[in-house]
């Protein structure tokens, strides 16, 4: 993938600077629902931190793109990252990924589609069907709770967002992100929150389709 960047890149530091203040107020509603939920203790500020870096990076990239897309376009794509940041430092800190949050970030895909003449029902239909059958028989053999119901709504939402395609890629580099990841950690590490994985995937897929994609479904 060769990367090549817009007239915005002398400002590109204060953009991220930007970024980085606008994704710190995102993830203070998250840490009032941990609260409400007498969950607080939970909270990891050092994780937080660190998605909330890669993040804004990830949304530098999408700014800095060459791509012909509109305003709403660009500003919608920082806003799908703020719905993953949320999404994702809840998942790490608290092993939880709340209807709460799965359904408005679902609703806000949907809308933001409608907006662009697009619509992605038949992919959430499809993509959540799928995704609960991976989770029974996940469940099933494992005799316990190995795949979330919160990851099967992360799926529905990344689908109301993304599509087929750009789901479907999403979850390939979301999972591989985990395999790896859980292979390589030291001790016997049975399970890990999958959702940080997915939504890092979907970065990388939404960045991968306005940066000349090598990855086409």
């Amino acid at each position: 993938m060769i990367f090549h960047f817009n007239s915005l890149v002398p400002w590109s530091p204060l953009i991220y600077v930007a970024l980085v203040l606008v994704f710190s107020a995102v993830v203070k509603p998250p840490i009032r629902f941990l609260a409400e939920q007498g969950a607080i203790t939970l909270w990891d500020g050092r994780i937080s931190r660190l998605f909330i870096a890669g993040y804004a990076l990830g949304a530098l990239l999408l700014l800095l793109a060459p791509a012909p897309l509109s305003l709403f376009e660009r500003v919608s794509a920082v806003l799908f990252l703020g719905f993953m940041l949320q999404l994702s430092v809840l998942d790490a800190t608290a092993g939880w990924l709340p209807i709460e949050y799965t359904s408005v970030t679902a609703a806000s895909g949907l809308l933001v589609m409608w907006q662009r003449d697009e619509q992605h029902l038949w992919a959430m239909a499809g993509i959540g069907t799928l995704f609960a059958i991976v989770r029974f028989y996940c469940n099933y053999r494992a005799k316990r709770e190995a795949l979330g119901l919160g990851d099967v709504w992360l799926a529905v939402a990344l689908a109301a967002w993304c599509g087929w395609s750009g789901t479907l890629l999403a979850l390939l580099l979301g999972v591989t992100g985990f395999v790896l990841w859980h292979a390589s950690s030291p001790g016997t590490r049975k399970e890990g929150p999958l959702g940080p994985w997915l939504c890092a995937g979907a970065m990388l897929a939404l960045i991968n389709r306005v940066f000349n994609p090598v990855v086409v479904f």
